[in-house]
């Protein structure tokens, strides 16, 4: 099938009854044009049905208005939820945006940086898939292209992170079920290379730490493999013997919660009296269950927005040093959390 002919500025110039230039500072959006040729020009554009050649655009003013966002794991509720803010702010600046997921594999991440820089998007949103020294980035600011960590940080990478406290959080909701009377509280976490995980481990052996807990090994839980996995490790865990079997779960994200509670119910066991559960990010899901669950949430929708406001600053000329914005997390206690019962009411009949 023909390709049809693309429509040129000097024929919407043409239609429009004005200079060649005038049209295409109009269809450029750069330059001085007067409210009537601007007018003129848009009608005629949009009656030839004239599209802009970004590329050609770009090679003349040298940017795009479009951003790259580099996200670890599109399916996690939590990470979803940060793309729909970061593109809500993108399309309300002017700028367009580009995704790209890694499944928290450090070599995507440099392929998927890589190809955004080559499509010459103005500046990356990037969620950074490993604690190591991304020299990959290192690379790009190197060569000015702005960067925006979310969610983890890299020390001195020398750019902006939008990140949370994830220790606080984590030791905020250990300490809500060791106040409760818990002692043997179970961990599922995702990978502890992850600087989230890590941080959240560290909290959870703080908090357990500050009771006199101090040999956790036997309740921590690394899912490394998604639901199936993280279910598989839940089942383990209550599956211990009466003297060794958690009282209580932690899960560290809302995928994690999601496979804790089906193995907790699936065990035989019952949210509160039998088994308390307190997830990280709140799922629509955890509020319409009964019990709900208790849950550390986090400022989703802000982390996206500033992630975005903060790389388009820079864009646009912000040469403030650089920065690391913690924000604050809260842990809302529903019906999922109870002192724990005794040993013989362990189990429902």
């Amino acid at each position: 099938m023909k390709r049809p002919k693309s429509v040129t500025i000097k024929e919407v110039a043409q239609l429009a009854g004005v200079a060649q230039v005038t049209a295409a500072r109009t269809l450029g959006g750069y330059g001085h044009v007067s409210a009537e040729n601007r007018r003129r020009v848009l009608a005629a554009a949009e009656q030839l049905g004239y599209y802009a050649d970004g590329v050609a655009r770009s090679m003349v003013t040298r940017t795009t208005h479009t951003l790259g966002l580099v996200i670890s794991d599109i399916q996690n509720h939590f990470f979803a939820k940060i793309a729909r803010a970061v593109a809500d702010v993108a399309r309300q600046r002017g700028y367009a945006l580009v995704l790209a997921n890694t499944d928290e594999d450090f070599d995507r991440e440099q392929e998927a940086t890589r190809v955004l820089a080559e499509k010459r998007v103005d500046g990356l949103i990037v969620v950074p898939a490993s604690g190591a020294y991304p020299s990959h980035l290192d690379v790009l600011i190197r060569r000015h292209v702005p960067i925006v960590l979310l969610d983890r940080s890299v020390p001195d990478l020398g750019v902006d992170a939008i990140v949370v406290d994830n220790a606080a959080a984590a030791y905020r909701a250990i300490r809500q079920l060791t106040d409760l009377g818990h002692r043997r509280v179970g961990m599922i976490t995702a990978s502890r290379t992850l600087m989230t995980s890590a941080a959240r481990v560290a909290g959870y052996r703080t908090a357990l730490a500050e009771v006199g807990v101090h040999e956790t090994s036997p309740w921590l839980r690394v899912a490394q493999h998604g639901q199936a996995s993280a279910e598989a490790e839940a089942r383990e865990l209550l599956a211990l013997s009466e003297g060794q079997r958690p009282t209580a779960i932690f899960a560290t994200d809302s995928i994690l919660t999601a496979s804790a509670y089906r193995a907790i119910q699936m065990s035989g066991f019952a949210i509160p009296t039998t088994m308390s559960l307190i997830g990280f990010d709140d799922a629509d899901w955890m509020s319409m269950v009964r019990p709900a669950i208790t849950v550390v949430e986090q400022p989703v929708r802000e982390l996206g927005e500033r992630a975005a406001e903060r790389l388009i600053g820079r864009i646009e000329g912000d040469d403030s040093p650089p920065q690391t914005v913690c924000l604050n997390t809260a842990l809302i206690a529903r019906g999922s959390c109870a002192p724990p019962a005794s040993e013989h009411t362990a189990m429902e009949p």
